[in-house]
Parts: C-alpha cells; sequence; structure tokens
C-alpha cells in the first residue's frame, strides 16, 4: 500500500492480534483495531495474511516488492507482526533480493528473531527492527534482540496525563509535552531519548528516526493516556 499524510512511506499490513505472536499489554491499547470501523482497511489487512499463507498470494506479494522504486521506504509491519517463522524467511529472503529498498518496522516477534540468528541465518542488510514494547517477553529476551545486527532500538510507549499536541498546530505546547515526556522516561532509567512527534516521514531533517542508522542504540518513546 502506498503511503498517506501520516505515514509517507510504501506500507504492509496484516490482521492484528492473533498473529501477533509475541503480543502482550500492547493489546490493551492497539490501535490497530480501531482501524476497523472501516471496512476497508479490515478487508485489506485479512487480505494481506491470506495472501502470506499461500504460494500464489506470496508470489503476488513478491512481485508488487520487484516493483517498488528503490530508495523509497517500506515499513513492514503497520498492523500486526512475523506469525510465524515461515512468514519471516519468506520476508527477509524477498527483502535480501532488493537491498537498495530501505525497510524498517517493530516487531515484538523476538522468539522468531532469535531462533533466526540461532540458526546462522543473516539479516537482511537493508532491515532496521524497532523492538516495541507491550512484548509478552521480558528483559532477558530483550537483552538478546540488542545483540542482532538488524537491531536500531527499541519502541516505547510510555503513560502520560494527556494527549499530544499536533506539532505543527501548537508546537509551544507539544515541547512542553515532549518535555514531560522525557521527564517520565527519566524517572523510568532512560537515559537519551527521542520522542517521536507522531508523524512520521519527517522527523528528523533527512528522514525518520525509526528507520535511521544514526539512531541505532536510542529508544524512541511515544505516549499513551
Amino acid at each position: 500500500m502506498d503511503g498517506n499524510g501520516k505515514l509517507p512511506f510504501i506500507t504492509f499490513s496484516a490482521i492484528p492480534g492473533i498473529p501477533c505472536v509475541g503480543a502482550g499489554a500492547c493489546l490493551k491499547y492497539c490501535y490497530s483495531f480501531k482501524s476497523w470501523r472501516y471496512p476497508d482497511a479490515f478487508f485489506k489487512q485479512l487480505q494481506n495474511l491470506y495472501l502470506l499463507k499461500t504460494t500464489l498470494g506470496r508470489a503476488t506479494i513478491a512481485q508488487a516488492f520487484d516493483a517498488l522504486p528503490a530508495g523509497r521506504d517500506l515499513r513492514l509491519y503497520v498492523d500486526g507482526d512475523f506469525d510465524s517463522f515461515t512468514t519471516m524467511k519468506f520476508w527477509f529472503e524477498l527483502l535480501e533480493t532488493r537491498p537498495e529498498v530501505p525497510v524498517y518496522g517493530y516487531s515484538k516477534s523476538w522468539e522468531l528473531l532469535l531462533l533466526w540468528d540461532k540458526l546462522g541465518r543473516k539479516f537482511p542488510t537493508n532491515y532496521w527492527l524497532n523492538a516495541s514494547s507491550g512484548s509478552r517477553y521480558g528483559p532477558d529476551m530483550l537483552a538478546k534482540i540488542k545483540k542482532l545486527s538488524c537491531y536500531r532500538g527499541t519502541f516505547d510507549a510510555l503513560p502520560v496525563d494527556y494527549k499530544m499536541p499536533v506539532k505543527a498546530d501548537e508546537p509551544q505546547a507539544w515541547q512542553a509535552w515532549a518535555k514531560a515526556l522525557r521527564n517520565i522516561a527519566k524517572s523510568k532509567g532512560y537515559g537519551k531519548v527521542f520522542v517521536c512527534p507522531g508523524k512520521c516521514g519527517n522527523c528528523i531533517p533527512d528522514g525518520h528516526a525509526c528507520g535511521s542508522s544514526r539512531f541505532q542504540g536510542v529508544p524512541i518513546v511515544i505516549g499513551i493516556h
């Protein structure tokens, strides 16, 4: 799927929930379920999950991936996650065929990622992993995830008292909100963090932090309320 005003990337989504094998507390505040009020969004997610499960469907996805322009970012996934080792294998082998296409994503399927590494498989050099909070796994497994070559950093949702102002509309209010969120992060033991402004694509002058090697190891935080 092509991008939109909030997410100016090529994107791929699948049904959230059951296919998200590493999901834990995140299911309580998952925004993906809210999209189901639009039937088109639900059926596109369902269609993509079906495509991933069939030989013809995977060939259709591969054909679409092969047609992507070089240098255009792909977010994998927006909704859903790697639901199985077979699905992850399909994606990683596909990404390796187009190293000129930068790909990033958020995942809680840590057990699958560690199995891939344990088997001696190489991660695609064009893929950046954001280990997102709300996983059912604990800090011991996260410590192992941080050693993977594809690891960019964590993406953590932190509790905050009120909704994030729109940065473009209320820059001063957003700065105050971001400062409060940084203080919350500090109180929880974080060091330097990057506050997500909510709109992807231009959060840094040359692109976006979640897909940038310059932000490798830097936690990116956003608020939940």
